[in-house]
């Protein structure tokens, strides 16, 4: 897994899904799709690290904004418009509970401070 993931994070980059500044030429449902799959390369980094002991390949902190809270059913490729994030439960809300959780781990394990490490 750790050698798929490493291929997985170079396309992820090649892609530039990093840069969310590319993404204002893009649909809001385009949008959304990249933030969600490279705020996944970020969970799956910090499990991937987690199991191998080492640290993640990518910074803690991310200037990719998250994904809304909204459920899938409420846009599609044809969206039109600024997406709006719902309150409550959606399909999303899950995922970004565990991703903070995720990152919070990390944080306490490898002494990440502020998106420091304060391992020498």
């Amino acid at each position: 897994m750790w050698s798929l993931f490493g291929l997985a994070l170079r396309t992820a980059h090649a892609l530039r899904l990093h840069n969310d500044e590319i993404n204002e030429e893009r649909s809001p449902f385009e949008r959304e799709m990249r933030r969600r799959v490279w705020h996944n390369m970020r969970r799956l980094d910090i499990v991937v690290s987690l199991d191998r002991g080492t640290y993640p390949c990518l910074p803690v902190n991310t200037m990719v904004m998250l994904p809304l809270n909204i459920d899938d059913s409420q846009f599609d490729f044809h969206t039109e418009g600024p997406l709006k994030a719902q309150t409550g439960y959606t399909c999303v809300a899950m995922f970004l509970s565990l991703l903070d959780t995720v990152s919070n781990m990390t944080n306490y394990t490898f002494g990440v401070i502020g998106g420091k490490s304060s391992i020498p």
